[in-house]
């Protein structure tokens, strides 16, 4: 096998954000070859174990024999590496030979082989499934007709979803792979709204093509096959990718073709990132460095915040065409994180090379034309969005609130205080929704923030928290509109402590005091 290197050229081109053909090309070659060393990996462990695994292996050859080719796309299947990676835990050899059957039943090559079903159903990966009588299966091709057990198999394909009319990629709906779980989000059996999905598909292709040529490429070369998701209970949209699962993007019916479009862009991202890292150390090992991340609510590690950097570089650019406020939102924030990965100390020399791809791409997007207004809530929403991360992951450590508690009501200096991290909420700040949607429904003290109008909102903000009806997104709206403040946990856990004997205390008050500024 020979060894694969990107070019310099080529790196550059990933680390800008989009990709060369011939560095897409080397990715997916990877992935194969990483599949290849998988699969032998299994034979080894299957003979130690004493498994049934030579009929599987000798097909194998055969169908190497008669079209590398075949073998080589049907390995791609973006399951095997699942399959392949928890076989020291499952024993399931039976997916070798499922595998290798429909790399035959493709090449046209007659075989006969035993398969053991699951649940009654026997998966031929990429092909369909079948009912099946016998355990094991007796699955005989004659290079035209396909039996089991004596009796033809009548195999219920996946939907094929087929743009090369577009210049775009022909892909399956995968609701039936038995390793196809690699979310951590449900799955859907059976998929009813294929129809819907491919018309979305469709459309969105289209656009992806049209305005996003680049991204439009390396879609169409890794992309086979969509894995349906069970919808949020929210209505916000789902997907996902797996490095598990290169060449899956997993997804819940999305509301329009623009939505997927930005989905598909933002997975492929992942799918790509997910390759690279697999020929390349982009971060260090070891690191236990945990990340503000301004898209996600948990601290993350390094490796985590590089990946959700990547995509984010592609929803940048996504929306620098076609939306002016969310893309002057995605390139303060992923401009924010680019910085934060520079300087975490975490990458390795090629990891640092990559970084400054994407923020070189950022910086290019530095002086693109926005308007004072999309500016304006751009700017707020990240911040807000920064003080209700600090808000939900820390909080002031019992004795720092005890020793400011006492030098509230005795008027000494304030004492220092360092915050203690914890596990807080996922939710991002609720201010965004106006960035993603311009929904109209937010609290009035939100719509005044983004309006440009702090002192109102403040007023607002503190009624809300008097009232006992505050959340983190309130403390948060509030420390924006009084100017800001580093450690807005503080005012908050404090203000909390005092109020069973100060139920006329003003919130203003106790974050102007911490802040200095009272």
């Amino acid at each position: 096998m020979r060894p694969l290197t990107l070019t310099s050229e080529e790196f550059a081109s990933l680390a800008a954000g989009g990709g060369s053909e011939p560095a897409i090309a080397k990715l997916i070659a990877g992935q194969l070859a990483k599949r290849r060393l998988l699969i032998w990996g299994v034979v080894r462990d299957a003979r130690e174990q004493g498994l049934p695994v030579e009929e599987p292996v000798e097909l194998l050859r055969r169908v190497h024999a008669q079209s590398s080719a075949v073998l080589d796309d049907v390995l791609l299947h973006p399951q095997v590496d699942a399959w392949a990676a928890d076989f020291p835990r499952t024993r399931a050899v039976g997916y070798l030979s499922a595998l290798v059957a429909a790399a035959a039943i493709r090449a046209g090559l007659p075989f006969s082989l035993r398969l053991r079903p699951v649940a009654g159903v026997v998966t031929l990966p990429g092909l369909g499934s079948f009912a099946a009588g016998g355990d094991p299966t007796a699955l005989v091709f004659d290079g035209q007709t396909l039996m089991s057990d004596g009796a033809p198999a009548v195999l219920r394909a996946p939907r094929i979803i087929d743009l090369t009319d577009l210049g775009g990629p022909t892909v399956t709906i995968e609701d039936a792979d038995r390793y196809r779980d690699q979310y951590r989000m449900p799955v859907v059996d059976r998929f009813s709204q294929a129809d819907r999905f491919a018309a979305l598909w469709r459309e969105a292709w289209a656009l992806l093509a049209a305005e996003f040529p680049v991204h439009a490429r390396a879609t169409r070369m890794i992309l086979r096959s969509f894995v349906p998701l069970v919808p949020s209970g929210d209505g916000t949209e789902r997907s996902a990718s797996s490095g598990r699962a290169s060449g899956a993007i997993a997804m819940a019916l999305p509301r329009t073709a623009e939505s997927m479009a930005l989905l598909v862009l933002h997975e492929t991202q992942h799918l790509k990132l997910h390759a690279l890292v697999d020929l390349i150390d982009l971060t260090a090992a070891g690191g236990q460095g945990r990340y503000h991340a301004p898209w996600r609510g948990d601290p993350r590690p390094v490796r985590g915040l590089l990946q959700g950097t990547y995509a984010h570089l592609g929803v940048t650019e996504f929306w620098r065409s076609r939306r002016a406020r969310q893309f002057a939102y995605w390139r303060r924030q992923t401009g924010r994180a680019a910085a934060t990965l520079a300087g975490s100390g975490e990458l390795t020399a090629a990891g640092a090379r990559f970084v400054e791809g994407i923020r070189a791409t950022l910086d290019g997007w530095a002086h693109d034309p926005v308007g004072a207004a999309d500016l304006q809530v751009a700017e707020v929403g990240a911040v807000v969005n920064d003080l209700r991360w600090r808000l939900a992951h820390r909080s002031t450590p019992p004795d720092a609130l005890s020793r400011l508690v006492t030098a509230w009501h005795d008027g000494s200096a304030r004492p220092g205080v360092s915050g203690a991290l914890r596990a807080g909420s996922p939710a991002e700040a609720r201010i965004l929704a106006a960035i993603r949607s311009d929904r109209p429904d937010l609290p009035l003290g939100d719509r005044l923030l983004l309006a440009g109008e702090p002192g109102a909102a403040a007023d607002e903000y503190a009624h809300r928290i008097a009232k006992d009806a505050a959340t983190d997104d309130d403390w948060a709206g509030l420390a924006a509109a009084l100017g800001g403040c580093p450690q807005p946990e503080v005012p908050r856990d404090l203000y909390r402590a005092l109020l069973p004997g100060r139920p006329d205390l003003d919130p203003r008050d106790v974050l102007r005091w911490w802040a200095g500024a009272g």
